[in-house]
């Protein structure tokens, strides 16, 4: 055993070199599991943006679409109402035991 000092030895030199080891192993591990965790927070963030983006770009599309049609065009097939109307029966689906609408 070495000391800084001669005839000066160290309390519990084992039990300190064991803890030090195990505090080098598991601290990487234990930090790339922190960063691990991290990283998948935020590709959810970044999934949840991207679907809202596609859906702006569908509705730009959409627009850009029925604004380059001619009139003449849009007369025939515009919506002029919609209707909405609740589900008339559920069922119960025979492949898995699932509720289905039945319209």
């Amino acid at each position: 055993m070495r000391t800084s000092c001669p005839g000066m030895s160290y309390l519990f030199a084992t039990l300190t070199n064991v803890l030090f080891v195990v505090l080098v192993l598991g601290m990487p591990i234990i930090m790339m599991n922190m960063l691990v965790g991290l990283a998948v927070g935020d590709i959810d963030k970044i999934q949840q943006n991207a679907l809202m983006d596609r859906y702006v770009l569908q509705v730009q599309l959409l627009l850009d679409i029925e604004n380059s049609m001619p009139m003449f065009i849009l007369k025939h097939i515009q919506v002029h109402g919609y209707r909405v109307s609740e589900p008339s029966q559920i069922t119960q689906n025979k492949v898995g035991g699932c509720a289905r609408v039945v319209w």
